[in-house]
């Protein structure tokens, strides 16, 4: 029978396990003094460090293929940049002001835990996604905005590590889960331009509408990968 007293043991032993446990190591990093304009990190290379500043101001800026530039995050101090989507850094990091930061090595950063791994990246993947969208919205036309919504539905194209064509034909189909209204909401535009626009690329024959409510058939994934300008794929 379990008693009180079983379970008095039990919290004693597992208290005295955690606090003989080793304690972790903090991982080391390096200080870096930046002057104004300075680049400590560019959009598509490797990405070896994570950015802690803690004083003076850096931007996060991304640019489209024809030089089109968006600046989609501030950093001031105590917040982070050099954030990495397939291992490659997601922006480029310049220093707005004279600043310093701590730059930890990301192999140092990595959790033991293969869930943390994953959760910690998942969490990293989604502030990339929100750096695409601040693209989006400020930088690009009506089209591109319909392209790159279309290209989000597709897993592992159009991004760093995309592996092109898998066969001859290059084309997949999608079942869109919001209406046009809601795809406008989300693409801040009004619901006849996300018709004019949708009606625009099958014109141009690189999707098919239809047949059914939602549905979506990609003929040409590259050609609209290209039609969204995502800078990486003209």
């Amino acid at each position: 029978m379990f008693s009180a007293m079983s379970a008095g043991v039990l919290r004693t032993r597992a208290n005295d396990a955690f606090q003989t446990r080793p304690e972790t190591t903090p991982p080391a990093g390096q200080k870096l003094k930046l002057t104004k304009g300075q680049t400590i990190a560019a959009d598509g290379e490797r990405a070896i460090s994570l950015f802690e500043v803690l004083d003076g101001v850096l931007m996060v800026y991304k640019l489209l293929s024809d030089g089109r530039r968006q600046i989609v995050e501030l950093v001031p101090s105590g917040w982070l940049c050099g954030f990495a989507k397939d291992g490659r850094y997601d922006g480029s990091c310049e220093a707005l002001t004279r600043a310093t930061v701590m730059a930890y090595p990301r192999s140092d950063l990595e959790p033991d835990d293969a869930t943390r791994r994953r959760l910690l990246r998942q969490v990293e993947e989604q502030v990339c996604a929100l750096h695409d969208l601040t693209m989006t919205l400020g930088r690009k036309g009506a089209q591109e905005k319909v392209a790159t919504f279309l290209m989000r539905l597709l897993p592992a194209r159009g991004r760093e590590a995309c592996p092109g064509p898998s066969r001859p034909r290059d084309d997949a189909k999608l079942r869109i889960p919001l209406s046009r209204a809601e795809i406008a909401d989300h693409l801040g535009l009004t619901l006849e331009t996300v018709s004019r626009e949708m009606n625009a690329l099958a014109r141009q024959g690189i999707i098919k509408v239809g047949p059914g409510r939602g549905e979506i058939v990609i003929n040409d994934v590259c050609h609209l990968c290209t039609a969204a300008r995502t800078g990486r794929n003209e």
